[in-house]
């Protein structure tokens, strides 16, 4: 774990420790990011946009379930943004392609929001979709072993 990285979001006031983690937190970042999941195969029948950027709030959300399984959150601004760089900060430097895909992913996403000028097409959604269910499984895992280290 970086401590370095993370005192430093801290100070930054992009990130917030809590006092212990809220695992009832936890568990319903999880349980939305398992809905999400079960809804992305719908959407992708009709909205290869929709499933891209459902397989990104799976993503997002299993990863802010780590952080708050850490015992942080994130600050007022730049979330999306502190939570992939809280994920570089706590995971091992082999998720570095996974965790690389996800800001690629958090970056294009912002621009579908907010210009529309990005355009996904269904081998594109399909492997977003892939990355976010191994994503996903591998989060709940180490928030498990966290868990039983509390």
């Amino acid at each position: 774990m970086n401590l370095k990285a993370i005192d430093k979001m801290v100070a930054e006031k992009r990130l917030r420790k809590l006092s212990k983690p809220p695992f009832d937190q936890v568990d319903r970042l999880l349980a939305a990011s398992q809905r999400d999941l079960g809804n992305v195969r719908k959407f992708l029948a009709i909205d290869e946009t929709k499933a891209y950027d459902t397989a990104y709030d799976v993503m997002f959300k299993s990863a802010l379930a780590l952080m708050r399984a850490h015992g942080y959150r994130p600050g007022t601004t730049l979330q999306h943004k502190t939570t992939v760089e809280f994920c570089e900060a706590v995971l091992e430097p082999s998720w570095k392609a996974t965790l690389d895909y996800l800001d690629d992913m958090r970056q294009k996403r912002n621009r579908l929001t907010y210009e529309g000028d990005v355009v996904i097409g269904r081998a594109e959604a399909e492997t977003a979709i892939a990355e976010a269910e191994k994503f996903r499984t591998a989060i709940v895992k180490i928030i498990d072993d966290l868990r039983r280290s509390s």
